[in-house]
């Protein structure tokens, strides 16, 4: 299967919208595409390693004809009908030459897939040198929190020492920096540490009991309180009950007056006295019988039902009054302060239910003043007021308690002072502890990722190894390759040194480089997983900065090479390479059946910018073995052409064109000459003078000796481009006219056709 044609490129850097049209001719088996520096070529050439690659390009697009079948870059790596592809360019240089110069000798190493390995091998050199500083570092880091976070357990078990430390027996005599870590990692475990954390009256409290000594049990506390719920509900009976008599309207509603009478009544009772003891006179009968009758028996007994319920409250004050607390110093210190607390609280209950008992006693005072009306009853004691000597037993009961087991009292205040003390500076042991454990794990794996790569790196140098071509063999076909033997290879680590004429080289010249990337591309034809009888080969300038007679020896070399091969397109911009391989093929095309096809890659400017294509070789390129009628053509082009509008950078490469055309002139008009370099030879020439200065002035500002390309220019000069050209057409002319009409009669009349 062979590419027919390449059918469009789209927006593709110089390829803006090309499209395969007449007069182009199918590709054939051997293809050659000429073109200038600038013009396109390299861009061709990887678009054809894109089809080797089956991947699509890297911007635009473009579509290659297959065996009669259409095949877009978008669908290269789905494409099974794509056939095989080889490409020699310059990305195959950078990808199969690669030098190790770090080292003091300079090693070598070529083959796409030895130098990906070795540059992997560079990269893991770079990587090993990072992570084994890394590993460094964080080594010494290590060391610096481990010594942080142990100076920091010291200072905690100073501290806990020195709190509870005692003479006699005690484990906290010897307590150090293991065992505060100990505790701390026993606590770490915990889900919840806040209630090891005591608050400062606590830790007071447990201080203060450390220190204390044994003291006698103290008796629990009792007394006796009122049913207050019972003495309510008798009060307000009474409250609500009135005395049924003989009613005197006038006492009924004057209760002090009431009690007055009363009292003076029974006085009367008691001296049996006719007169009114108040103001001497005679009692009336009848007076005397009403004043009995409003004091009868039913209220007397009412008097003395409220005397005695007064009377039991009174006892029940009485009782609360007299009751004594302990006296705190019966306690152990540290239990002080909560037993005040306590006490306090069963003081206020009690006096509340004094309070209470002081309210009853009131309103039945208030009932015996006011026997014969319903009172208000009263509310009942708040109900939450009970057990008022409980919480005080309790402090009483821890008292007794560590009065009877003291020494273990002590040993658990000790132990919860050191767990609250611990628990308070867990957050920052924790932190320190985990510091060290992130980077000992980070260490780890830097470790486990140096082995790794060291690993790696002798797989890979031992791969190397076991695919390096002896160096016999490479020298053999170098010497064949450049035509002289003065570079030899000789194997050094995985890969090779070179020594010109028995001398270490210091490194390879691009021309060198290259050549030795193009051995083995033409080497790897041969591989097993290519098939050269239907596989497509693609050369894109090999002789690369090569001197002619090089030149010579590697077109033969690569000749040989490629001669089989299914398909074969070679682009060049170097002339002299480009007249060996069209004079081969050339001589292909005598047979019964045209093998070769000859092409051009050229570039014109137009909406700004550069616009390359593709276009049959032109005919005097095809023709003669010498680029000068070509050169010729494209200066007579554009001569004398009107500036009015002109793009520059259409211009850009003409002063070159120029001067090649010039040079190859005067060197055959003047060959003695030619030793002198191009200005010398050009002062030879009579000619208009004021003409010869403007043509050096452009040559000299414009040119570079060897080159048809360039972009530095002088727009004032450049303009002139049209104008100077002329001038050079008339130099030509004066001095050989007959040659100039010969060249004429080559060239077409339309300016600028042929440009690129």
């Amino acid at each position: 299967m062979k590419i027919d044609r390449i059918e469009k490129i789209k927006d593709h850097l110089l390829f803006k919208d090309f499209k395969w049209s007449a007069p182009l001719e199918n590709f054939k088996q051997f293809n050659l595409l000429y073109g200038w520096n600038g013009s396109g070529k390299t861009t061709l050439s990887n678009l054809f390693q894109c089809i080797e690659k089956r991947c699509p390009a890297a911007e635009g697009e473009f579509v290659i004809s297959v065996g009669g079948k259409d095949v877009p870059s978008t669908s290269f790596s789905a494409e099974q009908s794509l056939p095989q592809v080889k490409v020699f360019n310059r990305n195959f240089i950078e990808q199969n030459v690669f030098t190790e110069t770090k080292s003091v000798t300079p090693i070598l190493f070529f083959g796409d897939d030895s130098v990906e390995k070795q540059k992997k091998i560079e990269q893991l050199k770079k990587e090993l040198e990072t992570k084994t500083a890394e590993h460094t570092a964080k080594s010494d880091q290590k060391r610096a929190l481990e010594k942080t976070a142990d100076q920091f357990s010291i200072e905690q078990a100073k501290s806990i020492k020195e709190l509870l430390s005692s003479s006699g027996s005690n484990s906290y005599n010897n307590y150090d920096k293991a065992s505060y870590k100990a505790k701390a990692e026993e606590l770490a475990i915990l889900s919840d540490v806040s209630g090891k954390v005591l608050s400062e009256d606590a830790k007071v409290a447990l201080k203060k009991q450390k220190e204390s000594t044994a003291r006698p049990e103290v008796p629990l506390l009792s007394i006796t309180l009122p049913d207050t719920a019972d003495l309510t509900s008798k009060v307000n009976a009474i409250l609500r009950k009135t005395v049924q008599s003989e009613i005197i309207q006038t006492l009924k509603d004057d209760s002090e007056l009431s009690g007055w009478v009363k009292d003076g009544l029974s006085l009367h009772q008691k001296s049996k006295s006719k007169l009114c003891l108040f103001c001497g006179q005679t009692m009336p009968e009848d007076r005397l019988k009403s004043l009995e009758g409003h004091f009868n028996d039913e209220f007397n007994r009412f008097n003395a039902e409220i005397d005695a319920l007064i009377g039991a409250i009174a006892a029940h004050e009485s009782r609360l009054s007299g009751f004594a607390f302990h006296d705190k110093a019966n306690l152990y210190d540290h239990l002080i302060p909560e037993y005040e607390k306590e006490a306090k609280e069963a003081k206020e209950n009690i006096s509340t239910i004094e309070h209470f008992l002081g309210k009853l006693k009131t309103s039945l005072q208030g009932k015996k003043s006011s026997p014969f009306q319903a009172a208000s009853p009263v509310a009942e004691k708040d109900p939450s007021i009970t057990g008022v000597l409980s919480s005080v037993n309790e402090v009483i009961a821890k008292h007794n308690s560590e009065t009877h087991n003291f020494q273990d009292a002590i040993t658990q205040a000790r132990l919860k002072l050191e767990e609250t003390l611990v628990a308070e500076s867990l957050p920052e042991f924790t932190s320190q502890n985990m510091a060290v454990s992130t980077i000992t794990a980070e260490i780890s794996t830097l470790q486990a990722k140096i082995e790794s790569i060291e690993s790696e790196m002798k797989e890979i140098e031992k791969l190397i190894i076991e695919h390096r071509r002896p160096a016999d063999e490479l020298n053999s076909d170098l010497e064949k390759y450049l035509g002289r033997a003065e570079l030899k290879f000789e194997v050094k680590d995985a890969g090779y040194i070179i020594t010109r004429q028995g001398v270490l080289a210091s490194g390879l010249s691009e021309g060198e480089k290259t050549a030795i990337a193009f051995l083995y591309f033409l080497k790897s034809l041969s591989d097993k997983n290519f098939n050269r009888s239907t596989g497509i080969v693609v050369i894109d300038d090999p002789i690369s900065s090569l001197d002619s007679n090089s030149l010579y020896c590697a077109f033969g070399f690569m000749k040989e090479r490629v001669k089989d091969v299914g398909q074969l397109f070679v682009l060049t911009h170097n002339f002299a390479f480009f007249r060996q391989v069209k004079n081969w093929f050339h001589h292909l095309n005598r047979k019964k059946t045209k093998l070769a096809e000859f092409y051009m890659v050229t570039s014109d400017f137009s909406d700004g910018s550069r616009h390359s294509t593709i276009q049959p070789l032109d005919k005097l390129l095809h023709e003669y073995d010498s680029e000068y009628h070509y050169l010729f053509k494209i200066v007579h082009s554009y001569a004398g052409a009107t500036t009015s509008g002109a793009n520059l950078e259409a211009y850009y490469h003409l002063p070159n064109i120029a001067r090649r055309l010039l040079e190859t002139f005067i060197s055959f008009k003047h060959p003695k000459k030619a030793s002198g370099g191009f200005y010398g030879m050009f002062q030879e020439i009579t000619f208009d003078e004021a003409k010869k200065s403007r043509i050096v002035r452009f040559l000299h500002t414009h040119s570079h000796d060897g080159q048809i390309d360039g972009l530095e220019h002088d727009n004032s000069i450049l303009s002139e481009t049209p104008q100077v050209l002329a001038d050079v057409l008339t130099m030509i002319q004066t001095i050989d006219k007959q040659h100039y009409d010969e060249l004429i009669s080559l060239s077409p009349t339309n300016a600028g056709q042929d440009s690129e």
